[in-house]
Protein backbone atom coordinates (compact mmCIF):
# COMPACT_ATOMS: atom_id res chain seq x y z
CA UNK A 1 0.00 0.00 0.00
CA UNK A 2 2.56 2.03 0.87
CA UNK A 3 4.50 1.26 -2.26
CA UNK A 4 1.75 2.04 -4.20
CA UNK A 5 1.23 5.83 -2.60
CA UNK A 6 5.23 6.46 -2.91
CA UNK A 7 4.97 5.28 -6.78
CA UNK A 8 2.31 7.53 -7.32
CA UNK A 9 3.91 10.59 -5.04
CA UNK A 10 6.69 10.34 -7.79
CA UNK A 11 4.91 9.55 -11.22
CA UNK A 12 3.32 12.88 -10.14
CA UNK A 13 6.43 14.61 -9.44
CA UNK A 14 8.14 13.53 -12.54
CA UNK A 15 5.19 14.54 -15.05
CA UNK A 16 4.92 17.62 -13.43
CA UNK A 17 8.96 18.20 -13.28
CA UNK A 18 8.87 17.35 -17.13
CA UNK A 19 6.09 20.20 -18.05
CA UNK A 20 7.57 22.73 -15.93
CA UNK A 21 10.62 21.80 -18.15
CA UNK A 22 8.85 21.86 -21.45
CA UNK A 23 7.29 25.13 -20.21
CA UNK A 24 9.97 27.08 -19.03
CA UNK A 25 10.19 27.92 -15.71
CA UNK A 26 10.60 32.00 -17.03
CA UNK A 27 7.05 31.60 -18.69
CA UNK A 28 5.63 30.03 -15.61
CA UNK A 29 6.34 32.53 -13.23
CA UNK A 30 5.53 35.50 -15.90
CA UNK A 31 2.31 34.42 -15.77
CA UNK A 32 1.83 33.57 -12.39
CA UNK A 33 3.18 37.36 -11.99
CA UNK A 34 0.45 38.77 -14.52
CA UNK A 35 -2.69 36.71 -13.08
CA UNK A 36 -5.38 38.54 -11.33
CA UNK A 37 -5.15 35.96 -7.55
CA UNK A 38 -8.83 36.88 -6.87
CA UNK A 39 -9.91 34.69 -9.69
CA UNK A 40 -7.97 31.77 -8.85
CA UNK A 41 -9.43 32.20 -5.19
CA UNK A 42 -12.94 32.44 -6.92
CA UNK A 43 -12.25 29.45 -8.84
CA UNK A 44 -11.08 27.47 -6.29
CA UNK A 45 -14.16 28.27 -4.00
CA UNK A 46 -16.35 27.45 -7.43
CA UNK A 47 -15.13 24.11 -7.55
CA UNK A 48 -15.03 23.26 -4.11
CA UNK A 49 -18.94 24.11 -4.18
CA UNK A 50 -19.69 22.62 -7.44
CA UNK A 51 -17.82 19.05 -6.37
CA UNK A 52 -20.04 18.94 -2.79
CA UNK A 53 -23.12 19.82 -4.98
CA UNK A 54 -22.43 16.98 -7.06
CA UNK A 55 -21.62 14.82 -4.25
CA UNK A 56 -25.29 15.73 -2.75
CA UNK A 57 -27.22 15.08 -5.90
CA UNK A 58 -25.51 11.82 -5.97
CA UNK A 59 -26.66 10.99 -2.58
CA UNK A 60 -30.27 12.49 -3.44
CA UNK A 61 -29.95 10.19 -6.71
CA UNK A 62 -28.88 7.01 -5.07
CA UNK A 63 -31.54 7.07 -2.51
CA UNK A 64 -32.27 3.44 -2.81
CA UNK A 65 -28.94 2.94 -1.69
CA UNK A 66 -28.51 5.69 0.55
CA UNK A 67 -26.74 3.60 3.72
CA UNK A 68 -24.32 1.73 1.15
CA UNK A 69 -22.84 5.62 -0.01
CA UNK A 70 -21.48 7.97 2.41
CA UNK A 71 -21.40 11.62 1.33
CA UNK A 72 -18.37 11.54 1.77
CA UNK A 73 -17.74 8.55 -0.62
CA UNK A 74 -19.26 10.54 -3.20
CA UNK A 75 -17.98 13.66 -3.03
CA UNK A 76 -14.35 11.57 -3.53
CA UNK A 77 -15.88 9.97 -7.05
CA UNK A 78 -17.22 13.25 -8.08
CA UNK A 79 -13.67 15.06 -7.58
CA UNK A 80 -11.96 11.91 -9.22
CA UNK A 81 -14.52 12.03 -12.05
CA UNK A 82 -13.76 15.34 -12.62
CA UNK A 83 -10.14 14.87 -13.11
CA UNK A 84 -10.80 12.65 -15.91
CA UNK A 85 -13.10 15.16 -17.37
CA UNK A 86 -10.30 17.60 -17.41
CA UNK A 87 -8.21 15.05 -19.33
CA UNK A 88 -11.12 13.00 -21.65
CA UNK A 89 -12.81 14.53 -24.70
CA UNK A 90 -16.59 15.46 -24.14
CA UNK A 91 -16.43 15.26 -20.93
CA UNK A 92 -16.78 11.99 -21.07
CA UNK A 93 -14.43 11.48 -17.53
CA UNK A 94 -18.20 11.60 -16.05
CA UNK A 95 -18.66 7.77 -16.54
CA UNK A 96 -16.15 7.19 -14.50
CA UNK A 97 -18.34 7.39 -11.92
CA UNK A 98 -19.88 4.25 -12.91
CA UNK A 99 -17.07 1.69 -12.10
CA UNK A 100 -16.42 3.85 -9.38
CA UNK A 101 -20.01 3.81 -7.58
CA UNK A 102 -20.76 -0.23 -8.56
CA UNK A 103 -20.72 -1.93 -5.38
CA UNK A 104 -21.63 -5.90 -4.93
CA UNK A 105 -25.29 -5.10 -3.46
CA UNK A 106 -25.85 -2.52 -6.40
CA UNK A 107 -26.11 -3.52 -9.69
CA UNK A 108 -24.43 -1.99 -12.75
CA UNK A 109 -27.58 -1.15 -14.92
CA UNK A 110 -29.21 1.06 -11.77
CA UNK A 111 -25.82 2.93 -11.13
CA UNK A 112 -25.53 3.58 -14.96
CA UNK A 113 -29.38 5.14 -15.08
CA UNK A 114 -28.54 6.93 -11.90
CA UNK A 115 -25.39 8.39 -13.84
CA UNK A 116 -27.21 8.76 -16.98
CA UNK A 117 -30.09 10.51 -14.66
CA UNK A 118 -27.57 13.11 -13.26
CA UNK A 119 -26.52 13.64 -16.20
CA UNK A 120 -30.07 14.33 -17.86
CA UNK A 121 -30.23 16.87 -15.23
CA UNK A 122 -27.62 18.61 -15.72
CA UNK A 123 -28.12 19.32 -19.41
CA UNK A 124 -31.45 20.36 -18.61
CA UNK A 125 -30.13 23.06 -16.23
CA UNK A 126 -27.78 23.96 -18.89
CA UNK A 127 -30.17 24.43 -21.18
CA UNK A 128 -32.34 26.06 -19.21
CA UNK A 129 -29.52 28.91 -18.17
CA UNK A 130 -28.27 28.52 -22.08
CA UNK A 131 -31.90 30.11 -22.71
CA UNK A 132 -32.13 32.73 -20.54
CA UNK A 133 -28.31 33.67 -21.89
CA UNK A 134 -29.80 33.64 -25.65
CA UNK A 135 -32.61 36.21 -24.47
CA UNK A 136 -30.23 38.11 -22.46
CA UNK A 137 -27.49 38.42 -25.35
CA UNK A 138 -28.71 37.90 -28.38
CA UNK A 139 -31.74 39.70 -30.42
CA UNK A 140 -35.51 38.47 -29.35
CA UNK A 141 -35.56 36.48 -33.23
CA UNK A 142 -32.43 34.66 -33.08
CA UNK A 143 -33.06 33.90 -29.15
CA UNK A 144 -36.54 32.80 -29.73
CA UNK A 145 -34.61 30.70 -33.20
CA UNK A 146 -31.43 29.20 -30.99
CA UNK A 147 -34.03 28.11 -27.91
CA UNK A 148 -36.35 26.27 -30.26
CA UNK A 149 -33.01 24.45 -31.77
CA UNK A 150 -32.15 23.41 -28.41
CA UNK A 151 -35.56 22.37 -26.75
CA UNK A 152 -36.15 20.37 -29.92
CA UNK A 153 -32.36 18.74 -29.36
CA UNK A 154 -32.69 18.07 -25.86
CA UNK A 155 -36.04 16.16 -26.14
CA UNK A 156 -34.69 14.40 -29.24
CA UNK A 157 -31.89 13.67 -27.08
CA UNK A 158 -34.03 12.21 -23.65
CA UNK A 159 -36.59 10.36 -25.89
CA UNK A 160 -33.41 8.32 -27.74
CA UNK A 161 -32.08 7.88 -24.29
CA UNK A 162 -34.93 6.25 -23.31
CA UNK A 163 -36.08 4.29 -26.27
CA UNK A 164 -36.19 0.85 -26.08
CA UNK A 165 -34.98 0.83 -29.86
CA UNK A 166 -31.34 2.94 -29.11
CA UNK A 167 -31.00 0.45 -25.61
CA UNK A 168 -31.11 -2.31 -27.56
CA UNK A 169 -28.23 -1.00 -30.39
CA UNK A 170 -26.37 -0.32 -27.32
CA UNK A 171 -26.57 -3.56 -25.96
CA UNK A 172 -26.40 -5.35 -29.43
CA UNK A 173 -23.28 -3.44 -31.18
CA UNK A 174 -21.35 -1.67 -28.27
CA UNK A 175 -21.36 -3.40 -25.01
CA UNK A 176 -22.30 -6.93 -26.31
CA UNK A 177 -20.56 -9.12 -23.86
CA UNK A 178 -22.05 -6.69 -20.65
CA UNK A 179 -25.66 -6.67 -21.91
CA UNK A 180 -26.71 -9.16 -19.33
CA UNK A 181 -25.99 -6.55 -16.82
CA UNK A 182 -28.01 -4.03 -18.47
CA UNK A 183 -31.02 -6.22 -17.87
Amino acid sequence: MINNKVTKLLVSVLILGILIYKIGIDQIISLLKTANPVYFIHFTVLTFIALILSGINLKVLLVKHKDEYTLKELIKCSVISWTFCLVTPGRLGELALIPLLKKEKVNLGEVSAVIITDKIISLISLVIITGIGFFYFLSYKNAVLYALISTIALILIITLIYSKFTREIIKRYIIKKLSVKFK
